[in-house]
């Protein structure tokens, strides 16, 4: 253990709604520290998506339980990660669409974004193909993430023959809860899909063209290698969390040589702060990231960090070394 467990509690707020399951702006979570070091982790839970909510984390965590979310933010916790920033190469990432009324893709396109990922609603597919195309007009290759929002495969079948830009679509995430007859319908359809939450299910994550693996989450590092043992594609997303959160992300997704897009740049979706206000892109890329390690370091020191009286934060085996 490194010393007595610290947690900062903070507030982010969202310029619009962030996915199909929810429209709150409000956005709660803690960062966490080791008062000895030597890092930093994020504990930002998505109710909405299956999380225990933010209280009820703590809780697991003052009385040495756990979730993902608390097993990976302590693994965060344990290892100077920041540090190790400025050494790895962060791939690009796609532009994450949730305000398509006004968004331009013309001018995303401009800042060298190429490939979107929108919010994907069943109720709403005809509104969604048209949104796909005016995107696909502009140049992009398209992501789509239903949250599970789909009503049947059937009716996605449907829905996927009467689309022209099928070639333009790299996939459909989650596009309906996990039912092994519903998606081998979709499969058998040829629609790439991809895969968020479940991917411990042997079925689902065979099903699954793309993997798509977030740090918040998972052992990125044995996620990555089994994807890649099974020929799967694989993207790397941060939570659409804190700043910290994020970068985390981003530098495991430098760290497993990720090749194709990834879903990083999420801190423009949310109003601004001094965390979010130190990161600094170009394009669609991030800039060196040693320069937000050294600013977010200061950030972290000036923070109010109060002790969380635990029986057991000891971090588990970071796997990173």
């Amino acid at each position: 253990m490194n010393g007595n467990l610290q947690i900062h509690r903070y507030e982010l707020f969202s310029r619009t709604g962030l996915n199909a399951q929810s429209d709150r702006r409000g956005h709660c979570g803690v960062l966490i520290r080791f008062d000895s070091g030597p890092g930093v982790g994020c504990i930002h839970p998505w109710p909405e998506l299956g999380d225990d909510p933010l209280e009820g984390q703590l809780e697991k965590l003052r009385n040495g339980n756990s979730t993902p979310l608390i097993e990976q933010a302590l693994r965060a916790a344990n290892v100077d990660w920041l540090s190790e920033l400025g050494s790895v190469s962060i791939p690009k990432s796609h532009f994450t669409c949730v305000d398509s009324e006004s968004t331009d893709p013309a001018s995303i396109f401009e800042k060298g974004f190429r490939t979107v990922k929108l919010k994907g609603d069943g109720n709403q597919l005809d509104f969604l193909k048209a949104e796909m195309l005016r995107w696909s007009d502009a140049g992009f290759r398209i992501r789509v993430d239903f949250n599970e929002t789909g009503k049947s495969a059937s009716e996605l079948v449907e829905w996927w023959k009467s689309l022209e830009i099928r070639d333009r679509i790299e996939f459909l995430e989650d596009p309906v809860l996990w039912n092994s007859k519903e998606w081998r319908l979709l499969k058998d359809a040829n629609i790439p899909l991809a895969a968020d939450r479940g991917l411990e299910i042997p079925e689902k994550a065979a099903i699954s063209d793309w993997w798509v693996v977030k740090p918040a989450l998972v052992d990125t590092a044995s996620l990555v290698e089994a994807a890649r043992r099974e020929g799967k594609d694989v993207i790397i997303t941060s939570y659409m969390d804190h700043a910290i959160g994020q970068l985390r992300a981003a530098y495991w997704a430098g760290k497993c040589a990720i090749q194709v897009d990834c879903g990083l740049l999420t801190h423009e979706l949310f109003e601004r702060e001094p965390f979010f206000d130190a990161i600094e892109t170009r394009g669609a890329y991030f800039k060196e990231g040693s320069a937000f390690a050294e600013k977010s370091q200061t950030l972290l020191e000036s923070l109010d960090w109060e002790e969380l009286k635990s029986r057991d934060c000891d971090a588990p085996d970071s796997g990173e070394r």
